[in-house]
């Protein structure tokens, strides 16, 4: 028979002597064998079958029958061992020592989980199962010479045959060898679980990498790419991978450390190693890395490899160990990790994996695993457990650090390490990722920093302006920066992980430890008062970056920044002082001053590298006397600067591509104009030549009276924003030349003598804001602009629509419009396609709304005092305050509902939970309801924020919903009730949860929350909550001014 299947175990089992610890495996496989049988031949073979596929299999070669006893050492590798192969033979049970051996064998077998697999060379497995034939002779002699062993040598060989194994007679040995080694490697790969307790979040990592990009049933060479910054476990990633799979492979090897092997020794040692570990064989004489290559192309292109090569910084590095896909046999993977993503795409790697941080339980988990030896914090550590691992943001390598660091050490010692790491980087960590930052180019070093330093966060467009001014060439740089996952973009800005940032912060930290004067770069408020109060700046200085959340007055030394002879980007925003500087770097190619406090830049700044100057809300008067050459000035704002009186002389400036010039006919780079709040300009330039790059022009809240008859000239402008000009006059003659003009924002210049007319071209978006009479005139002055934008303080008339068959876009949110001011003629709107209404105070709209067939979206969010709606169009997408999955509702009242159940006053109210609610379907979601007050303010387009945090569990959990309400919408005592679903929770714990905070925030001084209450909802209260009528006020404590709006219970019951 081929095999003999039997259970793992077995009763007659041999009662074990000892109960050993666990096992730490030396060897994968022990082989026993009689030496005179199959030492040469079957398990000669075997062994080197077994060398060869990478399994480490024990093979004692020394003729133990001239010996007279088993040496300790033979035992040792039985209990090293994960599995045992007793290959069966003639002589086998003649011998005592192959029978001790094998008494041990199952003795080890009965105390732990060790494998035995019987292989029958050249015997019937029944002869040696019942002891016949050549078996019942040996045991007849070991009756005579042994017999106070007889008895177990017995039941252990009975046990042992017993088991599933192999009969190799009458079988092509080398098919039995295959088998057994397939088997066996099978066997090794699943014998233990991959995963331990510190490898936490590498399931689901694994299992993407292996079922989803590595296409296991592929024949094709396929190359994966693992890439991502310093410390994110890609080396581990690719580990565990390789320990999943490589039992399907027939060779398999992991160079470990490639870029600091390469630097080291050289690209031969590692060819060598992999030719030797695939091939299970020493890889012959090897001079030279080309000689090797080929060698690796020759032996690879015929085997299934598995390879995978860690930490490779440079391409050549992966020609010289894995070229091409042709170098291997169908089916081979090879896995590479870098952190240079650029790198993995430009060798063709099939697919790309990019690492990612852990998130907050799995990153709290291996830190516990690594501070506390088990998976969650000790009890008093908590909170500090959860500032070191924020500290760590998700990093493996940071949480795995300061884990290991922290372990053992007191609460006290915790507080004083956490509060360093907030000034001093651990030292560890910064050498792992300062490694991608040493690779670089200078220049490319210079941008990070920068970036480190300074910009991340901002604009990616932005950052790429500033930079460039010093000559960086920022796109390609900053491109390399996101190649080498040292910084990322997310939204069109620059961003980068925290330790990142700390760590280029830390390198110029190391410029110069004790004095911040001798560093390239300062950032902090401490610093930068350091250095400029005690003027110890020196030529070391490049940048000074302040831009503070609040203002902070300042005593500054004016002659401070005459040593700083290389500033090149200085940037202070927020800081009140007395005096301007007396002196100003001439290097300085960007300048950004928020309230500069002089009239005058220093007489002896003569900046020709200059790119970008801004000096928003400053003190300037006058920003240079005669004529300047900035030839490479690009940008110039002066925003807000009150004072500001005289233009300059810019005929210097060809390269201005923003800002405020008196001749910009000959500025052909200008794009856009900015003289925002410049209140003392009374006139505006003419414009000598035709101007065809000027698209946007804003004169908002100028004393500017007329616009030249040049302003025609300005032929490509598509934006001008005049703004509250209120003593602008007649501008019609000036734009109705403008061809390009597609947005004119007028609103607030309805001054005596303000007249306009069309100019030729076809607004696209229109901005008016004044009495209901100048709108309803302007209204009709404009019947072709396909887009109108109205927001009057009130609306009680409006003009008919007849003659506006062209508009596309009306927006007449929150203008207080009442029943019957919208027109019958709404229909006559045929080419709308937006129609925004939201906020207003009709109950009803005209029918003819059903005739706006082009109409696509129809907003009618906070219209609380809508009662019904005509049929709409089809295909319209309505935005409309009913029940949803989650809405609210707000309107003018002074109580909280008797109905919410839980109640509390002040800003915040804790729901009691009941077990296990996260199970009940008849459980809706939540209800609450929060009385505040608006204070009246001066400004009429004035904004306040309200917002509900939920803290679930103790942890912040959601911050929505949210609340944008309008002083025009009323002020005084407000009610504000929402709804969420139980669908909208699916971030909250899946097991449930015992208690839920809701805590209102109030982003403005002006919004007091007073009281508020909560509800959970189930589906018997849906009729009680969504049906409050006006004549049913009955559940309020106190009757609101205003009710709300009755809705259908029904809608919500279909959520």
């Amino acid at each position: 028979m081929a095999s003999i299947s039997a259970s793992g175990t077995s009763s007659s089992s041999l009662p074990s002597p000892y109960s050993p610890p666990p096992p730490r495996w030396t060897h994968d496989v022990f082989l026993s064998f009689r030496g005179r049988d199959t030492r040469y031949s079957f398990t000669g073979h075997l062994h080197a079958a077994l060398v060869q596929k990478g399994i480490r299999a024990y093979k004692d070669d020394r003729d133990l029958d001239r010996g007279e006893a088993i040496e300790p050492e033979l035992f040792k590798a039985i209990t090293e061992s994960r599995f045992s192969v007793v290959v069966f033979s003639k002589n086998y049970a003649s011998s005592p020592w192959c029978l001790d051996e094998l008494v041990k064998i199952v003795q080890y077998k009965a105390a732990t989980e060790h494998t035995v697999l019987p292989v029958f060379y050249d015997v019937d497995p029944s002869e040696v199962a019942e002891m016949e034939g050549v078996y019942a002779a040996a045991f007849a002699q070991h009756e005579v010479l042994n017999p106070e062993k007889v008895e177990s040598w017995r039941k252990s060989v009975a046990e042992v045959a017993q088991l599933a194994g192999w009969d190799a007679r009458n079988r092509d040995e080398s098919e039995v060898i295959k088998e057994i080694v397939e088997r066996l490697w099978f066997k090794l790969n699943h014998a233990i679980p991959i995963m331990s307790n510190a490898l936490v979040g590498m399931d689901a990592r694994v299992d993407k990498i292996v079922n989803d990009l590595l296409d296991e049933e592929s024949v094709e060479v396929r190359f994966l790419g693992i890439c991502g910054m310093g410390g994110l476990g890609k080396t581990t990633i690719a580990r565990v991978v390789y320990d999943k799979i490589r039992w399907q492979f027939e060779g398999c090897c992991f160079l470990a450390n490639v870029r600091e092997s390469l630097e080291k020794q050289g690209p031969l040692p590692l060819q060598q190693r992999l030719l030797s570990e695939i091939l299970m064989r020493r890889g012959g004489e090897l001079w030279d890395a080309d000689k090797a290559i080929s060698e690796i192309k020759y032996n690879m292109q015929r085997k299934k490899v598995l390879l995978v090569l860690d930490d490779v910084d440079h391409l050549e590095q992966l020609e010289m160990l894995a070229g091409d896909h042709e170098w291997f046999g169908p089916g081979s993977r090879v896995i590479i990790t870098s952190r240079d993503g650029h790198l993995l795409t430009a060798h063709g790697v099939d697919e790309t994996y990019e690492a990612k941080t852990l998130n907050g339980d799995e990153a709290l988990m291996l830190f516990s695993w690594h501070a506390f030896k088990q998976d969650c914090p000790f009890t008093g550590y908590s909170e500090l457990s959860n500032r070191a691992v924020g500290y760590a943001k998700g990093l493996p390598l940071a949480l795995k650090v300061l884990g290991s660091f922290l372990y053992g050490r007191n609460v006290s010692a915790w507080n004083s390490a956490i509060e360093r790491l907030n000034k001093i980087p651990n030292r560890k960590i910064v050498d792992v990722l300062e490694i991608s930052f040493d690779a670089l180019e200078e220049t490319e070093k210079k941008i990070f920093l920068d970036i480190a330093c300074f910009f991340k966060g901002i604009d990616k467009h932005e950052a790429i302006n500033i930079l460039d001014s010093c000559s960086f060439h920022a796109e390609i740089g900053i491109q390399v920066l996101i190649d080498k996952s040292l910084i990322s973009v997310s939204q069109n800005r620059l961003a980068m992980h925290d330790l990142l940032q700390l760590m280029g912060r830390e390198i110029v930290r190391r410029e110069s430890p004790e004095e911040p004067g001798k560093r390239s770069r300062i950032w902090t408020y401490e610093d930068a008062s350091h250095v400029l109060t005690k003027n110890s700046g020196g030529e070391e200085v490049e940048a000074i970056f302040l831009d503070l959340p609040q203002p902070k007055d300042a005593n500054w030394n004016v002659e401070a920044f005459a040593r700083m002879t290389k500033l090149r980007l200085l940037k202070i925003r927020n800081v009140k002082l007395r005096k301007g500087p007396a002196f100003l770097s001439n290097e300085l190619r960007y300048l950004d001053w928020h309230g500069y406090p002089a009239k005058y830049l220093p007489s002896s700044f003569h900046p020709e590298k200059l790119v970008r100057l801004i000096l928003h809300h400053s003190k300037i008067e006058q920003l240079w006397f005669g004529i300047w050459a900035f030839k490479d000035l690009k940008v110039l704002e002066l925003r807000g600067s009150r004072n500001f009186t005289r233009m300059p002389d810019f005929t210097e400036i060809p390269n201005l591509e923003s800002g405020l010039p008196s001749s910009i006919s000959r500025l052909n780079s200008l794009r856009r104009l900015d003289l925002y709040n410049c209140s003392k300009l009374d006139t505006f330039p003419d414009i000598l030549e035709i101007m065809e790059g000027l698209r946007e022009l804003c004169l908002d809240w100028t004393n500017i009276e007329i616009l030249p008859p040049s302003f025609n000239k300005l032929i490509g402008l598509e934006l001008l924003s005049i703004k509250g000009c209120g003593n602008l006059k007649d501008i019609s003659s000036s734009i109705s030349g403008l061809k390009s003009l597609k947005t004119l924002d007028i609103r607030w210049c309805f001054g005596p003598n303000f007249r306009v007319k069309q100019p030729k071209s076809k607004i696209s978006k229109m901005l008016i804001q004044s009495t209901p009479n100048a709108m309803r005139q302007w209204m009709q002055k404009f019947r072709s602009a396909p887009r109108a934008m109205a927001t009057p303080l009130q609306i009680v008339s409006l003009p008919s629509f007849s003659s506006l068959c062209s508009l596309r876009n009306l927006i007449l949110s929150y203008c207080n419009i009442l029943e019957g001011v919208v027109p019958d003629d709404l229909g006559c709107l045929s080419s709308l396609r937006y129609l925004d209404l939201s906020g207003n105070l009709f109950s009803s709209l005209p029918i003819s709304i059903n005739q706006l067939l082009m109409l696509e979206e129809l907003n009618l969010d906070d219209c609380w005092k809508l009662q019904s709606l005509p049929e709409v169009p089809p295909n319209v997408s309505l935005g409309l305050t009913i029940p949803r999955p989650r809405f609210d509702i707000v309107f003018p009242g002074v109580g909280i509902p008797k109905w919410f159940n839980h109640y509390s006053e002040g800003h915040s109210v804790i729901l009691e939970v009941p077990p296990n609610l996260h199970l009940n379907t008849k459980w809706m979601g939540f209800a609450a309801c929060v009385v505040f007050s608006a204070l009246p303010q001066p400004l009429d387009d004035q904004h306040f924020l309200l917002t509900c945090h939920f803290i679930v569990n103790g942890k912040l959990g959601s911050s929505w919903p949210s609340i944008s309400f309008q002083r025009k919408s009323g002020y005084g005592d407000h009610v504000w009730s929402f709804f969420f679903s139980v669908g909208c929770l699916s971030e909250w714990p899946p097991d449930g949860f015992d208690s839920i905070e809701l805590s209102f925030e109030m982003h403005s001084p002006e919004i007091n929350v007073k009281e508020c209450g909560a509800r959970l909802i189930y589906r018997r209260d849906a009729e009680l909550l969504y049906t409050i009528k006006a004549s049913d006020l009955s559940i309020w404590d106190h009757s609101p001014v205003e009710p709300a709006a009755t809705v259908d219970s029904s809608d919500l019951l279909a959520i």
